[in-house]
């Protein structure tokens, strides 16, 4: 292969896929997205708990989310297949005064940006799901229009919706070295040849950091493995319950397939980005189940995973070009948010590729160059 493009895309995960969603929107043609996978979301886009979360700490953050939650809740005519988004909404728990003091500031910061959030008390957290331990909650904060979404659904709309305008899928395509002239971008090698391209978007997941070529930036990426565990059934789960994410664990668990789906919130480094499961973690989450779940004693997990959530040090998305190197674009750092962010994301990434001010007024904060 020796071809050309417009525009790059290394990586057809959901960041990828709606980074080209946005620009073939925008009538941005000759865009083809690079996919080492033999199919799309095989890793971190596929890999992850479909949580649709707005109620966090950090303000940017939370507003690029409710932003995201109203395109989710109302697609444009065309997005297909139209991802369910069920409102099961969240319940945030805390289990001493360091974990209300936390949930204090999640409703100031929702508060803030108009997010309907609401604190209840332990005995309400009890009665919206009955099988919480009394003693280990002390309080909670219920944000009605979180929840769980169809996450192949939502990727598979922003792949379609861009392939209808022209962009090109390529998989089990590794890049394998991103090329440059002078002081920009010149095209990439790869498995199946070179592509000549003057902007490459770097929307690789975990392996963005390890894509940035000499010259380029030091943006500094922390790819770390989380683990997700499903309990067997449990006859008293209401699929209806919203999620549960207790801060002063941390562990978080949602209802899923008759059973529970629960995390432990482990972040283990992943410098090999393995995505195997380690049993010391399954005890942790055991041990996390049996603390908040008493009654799910003696239960296993029925089914077991790890995928890759990659960090930034101050915990925001790296959105923008490379301030070292142009033609190269960032879109990385997602961090267990790129399925709800992902509108945001997507659009933010299009506006600074077209050279546009941006209508999201965070966007300015999010540029890698934050970290030189």
């Amino acid at each position: 292969m020796k071809e050309t493009a417009r525009v790059a895309i290394v990586g057809a995960g959901i960041a990828g896929a709606s980074v080209a969603w946005h620009l073939s929107r925008e009538g941005v043609e000759g865009i083809v997205l690079l996919e080492r996978e033999e199919a799309p979301g095989r890793r971190a886009s596929g890999r992850n708990a479909a949580l649709v979360r707005q109620s966090v700490e950090d303000e940017v953050n939370l507003r690029l989310a409710v932003e995201s939650v109203r395109f989710l809740e109302d697609p444009p005519a065309g997005f297909e297949p139209r991802p369910e988004f069920r409102r099961t909404g969240s319940l945030l728990l805390a289990g001493d005064s360091m974990g209300l003091e936390r949930l204090d500031r999640v409703a100031a910061a929702a508060l803030r940006n108009r997010l309907e959030v609401r604190r209840v008390g332990a005995a309400e957290c009890a009665r919206i799901v009955p099988i919480l331990a009394r003693g280990a909650v002390a309080g909670g904060l219920l944000c009605p229009s979180d929840g769980v979404i169809d996450i192949h659904a939502l990727l598979h709309a922003f792949l379609r919706g861009a392939a209808s305008r022209g962009a090109r899928l390529l998989t089990s395509c590794r890049v394998e070295e991103v090329l440059v002239e002078g002081h920009a971008v010149a095209g990439l090698r790869t498995s199946a040849g070179v592509l000549e391209t003057r902007l490459v978007v770097n929307s690789a997941g975990a392996w963005a950091g390890a894509l940035a070529p000499p010259g380029a930036a030091k943006v500094p990426l922390r790819p770390t493995r989380r683990h997700l565990f499903v309990t067997e059934p449990v006859p008293a789960v209401d699929p209806r319950w919203p999620f549960v994410w207790d801060v002063s664990g941390p562990f978080y668990f949602r209802p899923e397939s008759g059973g529970l789906l629960v995390c432990p919130c482990d972040e283990d480094d992943a410098p090999g980005l393995e995505e195997t499961t380690d049993p010391r973690i399954e005890e942790e989450a055991a041990a996390g189940t049996l603390r908040l779940l008493p009654s799910l004693a003696g239960r296993g997990f029925a089914r077991r995973w790890a995928g890759l959530r990659t960090l930034t040090p101050d915990q925001r998305f790296a959105i923008g070009e490379d301030p070292s190197l142009r033609g190269l674009f960032w879109v990385a750092g997602l961090g267990g948010h790129g399925i709800t962010c992902s509108p945001a994301i997507g659009r933010i990434a299009a506006d600074r590729i077209l050279g546009k001010e941006s209508a999201l007024a965070d966007a300015a904060l999010l540029a890698p160059g934050r970290f030189s």
